[in-house]
């Protein structure tokens, strides 16, 4: 996810990699599936309103161009709602979003306060 130009407005790249993470991540989680869950299973994550009528696909970054790590945490929740990974791992991810991470090592607690965005 990023800044579209100079727009509050946040834009999600799906792309195939040949790898299967960025080794220039300053933090990375990695879960086990249950299910066999499909691409198509998890995109409709995205593209599917929940239960409150809100699609994860159009995203309005906070005033101070940050959310995307909120984001990621919503989105894990409805892969955890979905069956898909075990239960608490959304709050895993929650845990580590509160985190400035610096070569994979939490360095300041930052918490979430001005970094959520907005489901539009």
């Amino acid at each position: 996810m990023t800044q579209f130009e100079y727009s509050e407005m946040a834009v999600l790249f799906l792309s195939q990699k040949t790898y299967a993470y960025s080794a220039y991540a300053a933090h990375r989680r990695q879960f086990a599936t249950k299910g066999n869950p499909t691409v198509g299973n998890i995109l409709d994550l995205i593209f599917a309103a929940d239960k409150n009528n809100v699609k994860l696909d159009r995203y309005k970054l906070s005033p101070t161009g940050q959310g995307c790590a909120f984001w990621t945490y919503r989105f894990m929740e409805r892969i955890e709602e979905a069956g898909y990974v075990e239960c608490g791992e959304s709050e895993v991810v929650y845990d580590e979003i509160q985190w400035h991470w610096v070569g994979g090592k939490a360095e300041n607690n930052l918490g979430l306060q001005n970094r959520q965005g907005e489901f539009m």
